[in-house]
């Protein structure tokens, strides 16, 4: 009991030993500044569905040369395939069926591309959008700060009540 006790916190300790140090990594780069199109064109290039489309429509091609080589097969051996339900089957449909499925899979990456570009703009946009309330939130406290260090000389030079003291504070710790 005690080896399997001692083996499993072994393995632990060695996958997540290499996870702790990759995480320290990634604090230690800082932090860069990037336009929208070096955002776009990092969000495109990091795609993991991009990539995966990439798989796909290579698996695609491979379907389309089998089904052209399943066609040639058939036009040589001048094979008929059939009716069906008064239908004529072509040797043919397996590759239009093929190439439709090759061109869809181009639709999809189109698509995907067209999706990341909307939503590295929608994100990048909002960080901005969050950097101008950051601003915003900053010169605010800093103007409150203001007003409770004039309040506080008045309260000194006994122009101002206590209670205004007291209300420039509380505005102060709200802000």
């Amino acid at each position: 009991m005690k080896r399997i006790f001692a083996g499993i916190l072994l393995i632990s300790i060695m996958i997540t030993t290499p996870l702790i140090s990759y995480g320290d990594n990634i604090s230690t780069e800082g932090i860069k500044s990037l336009s929208l199109e070096k955002a776009i064109e990092e969000g495109i290039k990091n795609s993991s569905q991009l990539k995966i489309n990439d798989l796909e429509i290579e698996a695609k091609k491979v379907e389309l040369s089998e089904a052209r080589y399943q066609e040639k097969k058939y036009k040589k051996s001048d094979f008929s395939i059939g009716t069906v339900e008064g239908f004529q089957l072509d040797a043919n449909m397996l590759s239009k069926k093929a190439e439709f499925a090759l061109e869809e899979e181009k639709l999809k990456k189109d698509y995907i591309i067209e999706d990341i570009k909307y939503n590295v703009t929608r994100a990048y946009y909002g960080v901005l959008q969050s950097e101008d309330y950051l601003k915003v939130t900053n010169s605010n406290l800093e103007n409150i700060q203001r007003n409770r260090d004039i309040i506080k000389k008045k309260f000194d030079l006994g122009t101002v009540s206590k209670s205004d003291l007291l209300m420039a504070d509380i505005a102060l710790n709200e802000g």
